[in-house]
């Protein structure tokens, strides 16, 4: 990989980033937050400074609110409360509404009365001292609890899909009450939640951008793990030797109708069933079918107890074109 390249992303509101080449991705995921977030290039980092452009121009680092998730850790730092986290954000733009001003203030007053009781009890041995306290220091009180499931729980006992959940509870109660631009980087989100958990958080994530202006980039490598539909296809970015980005679904129709080597009459559903089965793989140079690698797995998997299952068969012309590319 050269620093010198350019990686060219259809940047979507919701971008799925596929394929197995980590160093690439992690090199795109870390130019973006290290420019959005604002935070300062180490020395060695020289190379990525001033690195993004958004439809070929220049953009000022404020452009985006960045967040970045990489492992379940990230989202348990989020989640508790820290200087810098979603949580302490969320409990400052809380502690200032009307209804906990009105507590503050029935606090202070009980406050008031415990002081005056307090040096009260002073004064009977020394007029020279007494002792009182910063409203102001309410705050860091607050700061200081422990946050706990509703049960009870330590937060690190949650799952990733219920930290993720509350990750992103927090996101929309924050954009509910001051509406910004952000971009949240999810990392591996493969190695996090099952795929039907992602599912599950792949619509939230879409709720969420349908209200507001928050940007979700998505990483995942595994096999068959990305959501895709004729409305989110040209979000969908592979990263291998070549970057790719899907195009339009009729336009992925109109290929394959033009190319297959046998007339088909596609439907919508083998379509995206077909193009889950290999996007992983696009634009990977030294990429190979393995037939009979497949025979070992049905050999090792019946052994264990476990049936292969065949979802297609290719006739003589779909083989010799795997075989040979040059039949068609």
């Amino acid at each position: 990989m050269g620093y010198d390249e350019t990686y060219e992303i259809n940047l979507q509101q919701i971008t799925q980033v596929l394929g197995i080449n980590i160093k690439k991705k992690q090199f795109i995921f870390t130019s973006l937050h290290k420019f959005f977030s604002g935070e300062k290039y180490s020395s060695y980092e020289a190379y990525m400074q001033d690195n993004i452009r958004l439809e070929g121009q220049k953009v000022g680092r404020k452009y985006f609110l960045s967040y970045s998730i990489q492992t379940r850790e990230d989202l348990i730092k989020e989640i508790r409360l820290s200087k810098t986290s979603m949580m302490m954000q969320y409990l400052l733009t809380s502690y200032t509404g009307f209804d906990c001003r009105v507590e503050q203030e029935a606090i202070a007053e009980h406050l008031e009365k415990l002081y005056l009781y307090i040096n009260k009890e002073i004064k009977n041995f020394t007029d020279n001292i007494e002792i009182g306290y910063d409203v102001k220091k309410m705050l860091e009180i607050i700061s200081d609890s422990t946050i706990y499931s509703t049960d009870g729980m330590e937060i690190e006992q949650l799952t990733n899909y219920q930290l993720l959940e509350t990750y992103l509870d927090l996101l929309l109660q924050l954009q509910m009450k001051e509406p910004k631009k952000v971009m949240i980087i999810l990392e591996n989100m493969d190695h996090l939640l099952d795929y039907l958990e992602y599912e599950q958080i792949y619509l939230k994530m879409r709720e969420i951008t349908e209200k507001f202006d928050c940007w979700f980039l998505i990483s995942t490598s595994l096999h068959g793990y990305v959501i895709v539909d004729t409305e989110n296809i040209e979000g969908i970015q592979i990263v291998n030797d070549d970057l790719f980005c899907l195009p339009s679904y009729e336009h992925i129709y109109a290929f394959l109708k033009k190319e297959y080597p046998v007339e088909y009459e596609w439907n919508e559903a083998e379509v995206i069933r077909g193009l889950k089965e290999i996007m992983q793989y696009i634009g990977k140079k030294d990429w190979s079918i393995y037939l009979k690698g497949n025979v070992f797995l049905k050999l090792i998997n019946q052994s264990l107890g476990m049936n292969l299952e065949i979802q297609s068969i290719v006739n003589s012309l779909e083989m010799a074109f795997l075989q040979d590319d040059n039949v068609i």
